[in-house]
């Protein structure tokens, strides 16, 4: 299970490299290809290891990493927050930011998804 979770951190900051290199060129990101690409991965690596909980971990774990290293790949702040970014997943989490700030956002869901495997 720790492998798997080390490839999802990879991966998700593989998809947001991707991200940053069509944002700088000025072309559109395909939030349904992303999504699309990370929840079949997920699903896949959940059922062969037999693991709902890890299905839960993994797709929460991409908030923290994806973003952050897609902030940072953009050469932004690692705490940049978009709130008409257009993707839906982010807008879900608009109102946890104003209570927590993207730091402790961040926490809390690391945490929680480390707890979900363990």
């Amino acid at each position: 299970m720790i492998i798997t979770y080390l490839l999802t951190i990879i991966l998700n900051i593989a998809l947001a490299y991707h991200d940053a290199r069509l944002i700088k060129a000025h072309k559109p990101i395909s939030h349904a290809w992303n999504g699309g690409t990370y929840f079949a991965y997920v699903l896949a690596a959940a059922l062969l290891l037999q693991s709902y909980s890890l299905f839960l971990s993994l797709l929460i774990v991409r908030i923290p990493i994806f973003n952050t290293s897609l902030n940072l790949f953009r050469g932004l702040p690692y705490d940049y927050h978009n709130a008409n970014s257009g993707s839906y997943i982010d807008s879900l989490f608009d109102d946890w930011l104003d209570i927590f700030g993207y730091p402790g956002l961040n926490i809390f869901i690391l945490l929680l998804s480390v707890l979900l495997i363990i």
